[in-house]
């Protein structure tokens, strides 16, 4: 016997995991370890100091199948063309970045089983250590007998899965091999799939599983595996794509920073999914589980709002010389490794809800020691001063109270 979902995918290679555990009064937050440090992709950093971190990302959609047994889906392909434009329009992916592959593109766009297995390493491997991956599918999954799972192309044979889908396995070794230092996988399964297909399959959480043993990977899961994932007709798309484009666009920057990152998007849809669902008289729950070695949330997009600011603001004071600040940069704690080449960012922000502005940049050199020079005035200001330090895709935020006062600082990554 084979079970179907349908399934949306979402890898944002630097990796971030997100799977199905039941319900709770509250979603669950980051990681026990990161609540006295956070760890974080800092692209609002990066980019304003002329950091060089690239964003890549792979969107399939199947609409159609030549597998007449395999049942035909409505919105997979426009759920597939949303995802591509938000992430090019507002979550900073160059539009060459993006691949696209639905069954509405020709030739090598077309996401047969050759073409995913030729074109989807290929694009992961343009990927650097700085960088942030995205996978999105839509389109049907099966999972065997034996437990294996797959993923299923347009070309799919729903009797002969080994050689017609594509194995998970195999997109998990590819992403071992991506070098990017932030991966995300999220899954929409619906059950029913449509006409045709078992009226219930496995579930996001089932599927997703299977990718809690790649490393660095939070997973992202539509509904819990006792539920099912809903279309929203009105919508032309699913209720949970439809949200988490929605909240990428703005709707899930909760503390409005003019930042939306990764646990805000998943407590966005923790909330507005079932609340849809329920006007539906359905239930449907995202859930997500972090893999052990991931701490932290990075940025996911950047959002406009009226009256907000990148550029840093007017200076605080009168010139008063210069500061100069010492940073030493050793590996995970106070006994780690000192680290040469670490980059550590000044940022300094206001107040609350707004942006922070990139004061001074500079690398650690062989003894893990970098300085960072910046004018006399800052040392009068009111708001909060934090370092960034960033080593091979890693990257660990720090707030340095006492920053009037201080003039060196350790910091761990």
């Amino acid at each position: 016997m084979v079970r179907t979902f349908r399934l949306r995918i979402i890898l944002t290679i630097g990796l971030v995991s997100i799977f199905g555990c039941g319900a709770s009064a509250d979603p669950p937050g980051p990681n026990a370890a990161d609540t006295q440090k956070k760890a974080i992709d800092v692209q609002s950093a990066g980019a304003a100091a002329g950091g060089d971190a690239g964003k890549w990302a792979v969107v399939v959609g199947v609409n159609r199948y030549l597998d007449r047994s395999i049942a035909s889906l409505r919105y997979a392909v426009a759920d597939a063309e949303l995802v591509a434009k938000t992430l090019v329009e507002k979550c900073g992916y160059p539009k060459d970045n993006v691949l696209v592959m639905t069954d509405q593109r020709r030739d090598i766009l077309q996401p047969g089983r050759l073409n995913l297995i030729q074109e989807i390493p290929e694009w992961l491997a343009k990927a650097g250590p700085n960088d942030t991956v995205l996978i999105f599918f839509s389109g049907h999954g099966f999972v065997d007998d034996e437990g294996q799972t797959y993923l299923a192309p347009r070309d799919c044979q729903r009797k002969n899965l080994g050689l017609y889908a594509l194995r998970c396995d195999e997109l998990i070794n590819w992403l071992r091999r991506c070098k990017a230092g932030r991966k995300m996988l999220v899954l929409d399964c619906c059950h029913a799939g449509g006409k045709g297909v078992d009226p219930v399959g496995s579930s996001s959480e089932e599927i997703g599983q299977t990718f809690q043993k790649a490393k660095g990977l939070i997973t992202l899961a539509s509904c819990n595996q006792t539920q099912q994932s809903y279309e929203w007709p009105e919508k032309g798309h699913g209720v949970f794509t439809y949200f988490l484009a929605e909240g990428l666009r703005g709707a899930a920057d909760k503390d409005r920073n003019g930042l939306v990152d990764s646990d805000e998007i998943y407590k966005y849809l923790w909330h507005k999914v079932p609340d849809q669902a329920r006007n539906m008289t359905v239930r449907q729950t995202p859930v997500r589980r972090i893999g052990p070695d991931v701490v932290g949330v990075f940025e996911l997009a950047r959002v406009e709002r009226p009256g907000l600011t990148r550029r840093p603001p007017e200076p605080p004071g009168k010139l008063t010389g210069k500061l100069t600040l010492t940073f030493t940069v050793r590996a995970k704690d106070a006994h780690g490794k000192l680290l040469e080449g670490a980059t550590v960012s000044l940022a300094y922000r206001s107040a609350p809800g707004q942006p922070d502005a990139i004061l001074a940049k500079a690398a650690s050199d062989s003894s893990g020691r970098c300085k960072l020079v910046v004018p006399g005035y800052w040392a009068e200001a009111e708001g909060m001063f934090f370092a960034v330090a960033r080593y091979r895709g890693n990257a660990n935020r720090f707030s340095l109270s006492g920053f009037s006062a201080n003039r060196s600082w350790r910091l761990y990554v």
